[in-house]
């Protein structure tokens, strides 16, 4: 089960995967909701908006955050401050090694390496988006053949174009975390 945190005034604060990490993040003044692991996905990887009126919770669909070098610069310098923020008060959290490990993650991402095999980027990314092999515009498989550098092998890469820095990290299968999950306590 997987729970969205809010504040008395009903503002998201926090989210957890599980009761452990529920744990970590909900404090007396804080309301939680339970909800299925796909609507705690669409917040973690920042596909959706979450507002809760103290009753019910209602989603909202959201644009693709990072879509150039820029913008994915921009998330992992903020990203970047927020941990390492984290880091420096919480030295004796028992996940600060956890945190520790993803800001060196972010730390090694070369934003212009990520879209560099991009030819055509916002026309290909609509070309792609539309035939069927993938349609929410989220993110971009691209599939390529390169004998010499791959012996021969199909390799599949997925582009950041359109997605979140999380949802990057969980497509090329490395740790993906989301600020919301930062401990309160």
């Amino acid at each position: 089960m997987a729970y969205l945190i809010f504040t008395q005034d009903n503002n998201l604060i926090s989210i957890a995967e599980n009761d452990l990490e529920l744990q970590k993040v909900l404090k007396d003044e804080h309301n939680s909701v339970s909800v299925s692991d796909e609507n705690f996905n669409f917040i973690k990887y920042s596909e959706k908006s979450v507002s809760y009126d103290g009753v019910s919770v209602s989603y909202t669909e959201v644009n693709p955050q990072i879509t150039s070098v820029a913008a994915l610069n921009g998330t992992i310098e903020s990203t970047k401050k927020s941990i390492s923020n984290w880091l420096e008060k919480k030295q004796t959290h028992t996940d600060y090694s956890k945190w520790n490990d993803y800001l060196t993650q972010i730390n090694n991402v070369v934003p212009s390496a990520v879209f560099s095999s991009l030819s055509a980027s916002d026309a290909w990314y609509d070309q792609i988006g539309t035939s069927g092999e993938t349609n929410d515009k989220k993110y971009v498989t691209k599939t390529e053949v390169d004998s010499a550098e791959n012996n021969g092998e199909t390799v599949t890469k997925t582009d950041i174009i359109g997605c979140s820095l999380e949802k990057y990290f969980n497509l090329n299968s490395q740790t993906s975390l989301s600020l919301l999950q930062l401990p309160l306590k």
